[in-house]
């Protein structure tokens, strides 16, 4: 089924006409979590267990509800998918609102990751449709997985069926992602069939938080989204990509 009025997934292409003085505030206190996971057939579903905010994201808090793993990434970069995209769902809790925090995932890493771990053992014990597994770790921390670099921002839609309401998206650049050996890519295409998903143009605009995740905690004062640079034009934005429907 076809998302022709979608806003989400975006290909994220860094404009340097502009820049963003304004940061949409984003700090993270993640702590050590059981996981589970489910094999969904086109991705992986993790939970994780704490209850407690996670996130705070413009004063707001959110908490964790859940993980989603694609092949290959949602977003494009550039123009070109990664190998993977990790998608971390939050829901405010206060507020009927949603932050997603995006981070893309590429294959040539050296050593065992967390997420190849997170993967090896869906591919070893959960490896076909509606199979599932507690993770063996016994120290998981999302503080480990979420880069502490620059990010994008923007508002959009889900980017999967059925495409629709309003959320915060933080996506990570390409030069950030989370590496994973080659061995680890090739289990996971085995194991959950390519998503079909397309990208679409963002009337709202991209924004570039060139500082970071902050160190602040849940009082921290509320900095708002700023949609120009001080040149009066917009840092990044998705006008160089045609705009695509996705199916499945």
């Amino acid at each position: 089924m076809a998302c022709p009025n979608a806003t989400s997934p975006v290909n994220i292409s860094k404009n340097t006409a502009g820049t963003c003085n304004l940061k949409c505030d984003f700090s993270q206190q993640y702590t050590i979590s059981s996981v589970n996971a489910e094999n969904k057939g086109d991705y992986i579903r993790y939970t994780v267990s704490s209850l407690t905010p996670q996130v705070t994201f413009n004063k707001e808090q959110y908490n964790v509800s859940e993980l989603r793993l694609y092949q290959p990434s949602l977003h494009r970069y550039g123009g070109i998918q990664c190998d993977g995209e990790l998608l971390i769902s939050h829901t405010n809790v206060k507020q009927n609102t949603s932050l997603c925090i995006c981070i893309p995932i590429v294959s040539g890493g050296n050593t065992v990751s967390i997420i190849d771990t997170l993967i090896g053992q869906v591919i070893d014990r959960a490896n076909s449709t509606g199979g599932q597994t507690a993770i063996g770790l016994s120290n998981f921390n999302l503080a480990n997985v979420v880069p502490n670099t620059p990010y994008y921002n923007y508002t959009g839609t889900l980017p999967i069926l059925p495409c629709i309401g309003e959320i915060q998206y933080i996506v990570f650049d390409k030069s950030n992602a989370i590496s994973v050996t080659s061995k680890t890519i090739t289990g996971l295409k085995k194991i959950i069939t390519a998503h079909t998903y397309g990208v679409h143009k963002n009337p709202n605009g991209i924004f570039y938080n060139e500082h970071g995740p902050s160190q602040g905690t849940l009082d921290d004062i509320y900095i708002e989204c700023n949609p120009t640079g001080s040149d009066g034009k917009m840092y990044a934005s998705t006008e160089d990509t045609p705009s695509s429907s996705s199916s499945t």
